[in-house]
């Protein structure tokens, strides 16, 4: 260990028997801890604001208001629009009548074109849930690799603190 002098030329004193510094306040003050803490608020807060805007996006996709291109608006058009055609072929071979039986396939028909669009409803809100999950995943890889850089970082600045006969607690022998 290097030990350092007060003053050039100078005599080493040792601190006061029962001295251990505060760790802290010379972790605080460490350039590299500072960088590390610094980039990973940066990256941390850029990688918040992509997970966000990534949800709004799946959000308005999937059902937002006013988006007619939305994946709900889209699979209630093509449900008027197959009810529509549905409707006219039924009504072309004569079978709307208020006759008994002939309002069968009507319903049928009503009832498939409900339960193709609440698939396409919940295929589409799966696919949003599966990227909003990868969207998350970014994010918290982030802040992962932020806490393991600042945690890298803490050690590095703790060793150099023990390099420095200063910063080394002291009990006499």
């Amino acid at each position: 260990m290097i030990l350092p002098t007060n003053t050039p030329g100078s005599a080493w004193k040792p601190p006061t028997p029962g001295y251990v510094p505060n760790y802290g306040a010379i972790l605080a003050q460490d350039p590299g801890y500072i960088a590390a803490q610094a980039n990973a608020g940066l990256s941390n807060g850029m990688a918040a604001s992509n997970r966000d805007a990534a949800i709004a996006a799946l959000q308005y996709g999937y059902n937002g208001a006013g988006n007619r291109f939305s994946d709900v608006a889209q699979a209630n058009r093509a449900y008027q629009q197959a009810e529509l055609t549905g409707t006219n072929s039924l009504a072309g071979r004569g079978m709307l009548g208020s006759t008994p039986g002939m309002s069968g396939e009507k319903s049928w028909m009503d009832k498939n074109l409900e339960y193709q669009k609440g698939l396409s409803i919940y295929g589409a809100g799966r696919s949003m849930a599966a990227q909003a999950m990868a969207a998350l995943a970014a994010y918290l890889g982030t802040a992962q690799n932020s806490a393991s850089s600042v945690a890298d970082a803490a050690g590095s600045a703790y060793g150099r603190a023990l390099q420095n006969g200063l910063y080394v607690p002291w009990s006499p022998s």
